[in-house]
């Protein structure tokens, strides 16, 4: 190829990994790895060979050069984003099966793509989609192409409240208290959230059927006693904001965040006892 494929994999076997996600690419969508240069330089360059081409009438050389600016473009968001799956690689991928119908849709969303924010969340979505082929429902790629940076910023605030109930993940959020406002949580940003796709919201707020609930926040149990149901804040997450939520950094809430669950689940008559899990009982 030339001097194509500048996405370099170092090491086995994730160099080999990376090779057959290209080469499933190549299948599926033709896909050629990136050339050397930047993006600017291969605009000027396809403009500049087309300005010079004299067969080309004026019309239809400013159409070839607009449609060239954004086939580029389009192309660099994609290859930027196909780089930050690959550099996530750890030789458990399986790149081969995920479905050909997966990888258009992804790439067809991809290619608009431009944020580095977004994009960073894009490549995890490949690369986790890598590892579990057929985990990642064509729904979240489609939300993707819709979220804002606001959004991604509200959703990834939302991502350092989440307990966990055995397997179920569990978002602990108070609808209007102060504490949640200011980590970036609005009740519009909750909307938002819940008209994307990534969350079931109620005003009213959302419970658990049973009358001892034992969470999991990181090194903390917390065990939840109530002879009625049992509140767990105003979101619960979808299988898409689930995924998704896979697909973030998982980080730690300050210390606070306990502190206004534990009077949160008071203040609704429950008892509550927070250990540290390597505590003896």
């Amino acid at each position: 190829m030339g001097d194509l494929n500048l996405i370099k994999i170092d090491g086995k076997p994730t160099a080999e990994l990376g090779k057959t996600l290209i080469d499933k690419l190549d299948k599926c969508l033709g896909w050629v790895a990136s050339p050397k240069g930047t993006t600017p330089d291969a605009i000027d360059y396809y403009v500049e060979e087309i300005k010079n081409d004299k067969t080309l009438p004026p019309l239809q050389k400013a159409a070839m050069i607009s449609n060239a600016r954004k086939i580029i473009h389009e192309y660099s968001n994609q290859n930027d984003i196909l780089s930050i799956a690959m550099k996530q690689f750890d030789g458990t991928e399986k790149p081969d099966q995920i479905e050909e119908d997966w990888i258009s849709h992804f790439f067809d969303g991809a290619k608009h793509v431009s944020n580095e924010d977004i994009q960073l969340i894009w490549g995890k979505i490949l690369s986790n989609e890598c590892k579990a082929p057929g985990n990642t429902p064509k729904k979240l790629i489609h939300i993707l192409s819709l979220m804002s940076t606001k959004s991604a910023k509200c959703f990834g605030a939302l991502c350092k409240f989440v307990m966990k109930y055995g397997d179920l993940l569990v978002p602990v959020v108070i609808r209007g208290h102060d504490f949640f406002k200011e980590s970036g949580i609005s009740y519009y940003g909750l909307l938002d959230l819940a008209d994307l796709g990534l969350i079931l919201y109620s005003d009213s707020g959302h419970t658990m059927n049973m009358s001892i609930v034992k969470l999991t926040y990181f090194d903390k149990q917390i065990e939840i006693t109530t002879s009625k149901q049992c509140p767990i804040g105003n979101a619960i997450f979808t299988e898409a904001g689930e995924c998704l939520f896979q697909s973030m950094m998982q980080e730690r809430a300050q210390d606070e965040y306990l502190e206004v669950c534990t009077a949160f689940w008071k203040k609704n008559n429950c008892e509550v006892k927070i250990t540290s899990k390597n505590s003896v009982q």
